[in-house]
């Protein structure tokens, strides 16, 4: 029994996939990206090499972050929502959490959701507040961009490169976990 990292171990999956293409890669250096909720987690292989592993702390949660203190910066609603139900706001990082996964689910069409308060507590108080989301595509990218998380995401993919992987050959680079569904990425890998 061990514990090994998400993206060493989804480079064994991989291996062991014959549809994958990573096979015939890996002798020449392939590179498996783990973007998860919170870690990017990296692993180079090259065959007669040890495996090389690192991860950062910039997962895609901060992404659903950012949102909801952009959108909360703008609606008075929602910080007397939180000073009256603290523990409810882990609800409102959900919903933003799903608002973020439709965004990149389809990045070309523009995105709209409401989130009634009334739908998660009841009191009369919070009626008629409501928390928005309104997307134009691109827009989402743009602000990450703007907020530095793009480029975070960036200096990290940089840094294995340049500090772990060295001179060694990067012939393919496999992405998985759910947040490498976000458009950017393979742009940036890219």
């Amino acid at each position: 029994a061990g514990i090994t990292s998400e993206s060493r171990a989804a480079f064994i999956k991989a291996q062991l996939d014959t549809t994958s293409g990573l096979p015939q890669y890996i002798s020449q250096g392939a590179i498996v990206f783990d973007m998860g909720s919170s870690t990017l987690d990296f692993t180079y292989l090259r065959a007669g090499n040890a495996p090389i592993d690192f991860g950062y702390d910039c997962g895609a949660s901060q992404v659903e972050k950012l949102m909801y203190a952009d959108i909360r910066g703008r609606n008075e609603d929602i910080v007397a929502f939180e000073k009256q139900y603290p523990k409810l706001i882990a609800t409102l990082l959900y919903e933003t959490r799903c608002a973020k996964e439709n965004i990149y689910f389809d990045p070309n069409i523009r995105y709209k959701k409401t989130v009634n308060f009334e739908d998660i507590v009841d009191d009369e108080e919070f009626e008629d507040s409501k928390m928005k989301f309104v997307f134009q595509p691109g827009e989402l990218n743009l602000m990450l961009e703007t907020k530095g998380y793009i480029s975070e995401i960036r200096q990290a993919m940089l840094d294995f490169k340049n500090n772990h992987v060295g001179r060694n050959p990067i012939k393919a680079a496999f992405l998985t976990g759910g947040a490498s569904r976000m458009d950017f990425i393979q742009k940036l890998i890219e």
